[in-house]
């Protein structure tokens, strides 16, 4: 699915079933090359696809990732850190008894 918010207005403007660079590119083609170029900055997801319809259509806007998307995939890193540091033969809490 795919969702775009105008921010400044605190609503929702257009819904796509999809999430492919296709149905984003809709969107962008309703609105047109001439808003589009009024478009400053936009926060999405780091969907590959989505990335591809901004450089497209949107190429002076700002791309910055969105915080719930850019914390989940900081945590998913860190989890996995922790879980590398953990099972460390190097830990000392983690030492082999004999």
């Amino acid at each position: 699915m795919t969702v775009v918010s105008d921010v400044d207005r605190g609503m929702v403007i257009w819904v796509s079933e999809e999430n492919t660079k296709c149905s984003l590119d809709v969107f962008f083609k309703i609105l047109g090359p001439e808003r589009c170029k009024k478009i400053q900055s936009v926060s999405k997801d780091m969907h590959k696809p989505y990335i591809g319809s901004c450089q497209e259509f949107i190429p002076q806007a700002l791309e910055v990732a969105d915080s719930f998307h850019a914390v989940k995939k900081i945590n998913v890193v860190m989890d996995s850190y922790r879980r590398e540091v953990i099972e460390s033969p190097d830990n000392p809490k983690t030492e082999k008894k004999d």
